[in-house]
């Protein structure tokens, strides 16, 4: 059986499906990787994005994908790591994927000037055309992650459609409207897949 799973460094810890210390996330040699940077009134921020492409189990013919997010922190010409995300499918016996959608985007709706962190990526073990899960995570100016997951909304040809479902996390539920309508936006401009 496939596992979903999560982890955020900082102490926030969270999954779907069965994760134990004998299955702990690996560390992966990066597919692909990308960095990208941004200044606010904190100091200078870079963001380093990897994704590990396909990793093949050892014996069992199982798959496993995932993605990762760094975020560290230059001020004062010192060097501090503020979070960590990971996230992917691990053991998965069918296709399986993780990967990153877009670049990161940057908010400051509290206007305190510390920008809050907006992800895009979408996961999913299947061996057919139904919805992957796409995510949104946008992590605030202390690190903490709000979560929008949503099934991918796919349009078939005779019109017909399957999926689309979203739900924010209760950290995305406490924060004002502004956050959740920029996410639901986030999200529909990457979770809809028209087949011909």
């Amino acid at each position: 059986m496939s596992k979903i799973i999560t982890l955020f460094a900082i102490g926030f810890y969270c999954t779907v499906g069965t994760v134990s210390a004998q299955h702990p996330i690996p560390d992966f040699i990066n597919h692909s990787i990308d960095t990208v940077s941004y200044t606010d009134k904190s100091g200078n921020h870079i963001l380093l994005l990897s994704s590990s492409g396909e990793i093949s189990g050892s014996e069992d013919g199982t798959h496993s994908s995932f993605i990762h997010m760094t975020h560290q922190l230059t001020r004062n010409d010192n060097n501090q790591t503020l979070w960590e995300i990971k996230d992917g499918v691990e053991d998965c016996p069918v296709d399986v994927e993780a990967k990153f959608l877009a670049k990161p985007r940057f908010t400051d709706f509290n206007n305190d000037g510390v920008m809050e962190v907006w992800i895009i990526y979408q996961m999913a073990c299947k061996g057919d055309i139904s919805p992957s899960t796409v995510i949104v995570k946008m992590m605030d100016e202390r690190g903490i992650p709000s979560t929008l997951e949503s099934a991918q909304l796919i349009e078939y040809p005779d019109g017909t459609t399957e999926g689309g479902d979203s739900s924010f996390d209760i950290n995305f539920m406490q924060k004002s409207d502004i956050y959740r309508a920029y996410a639901l936006a986030f999200i529909k401009e990457f979770y809809m897949v028209k087949f011909k």
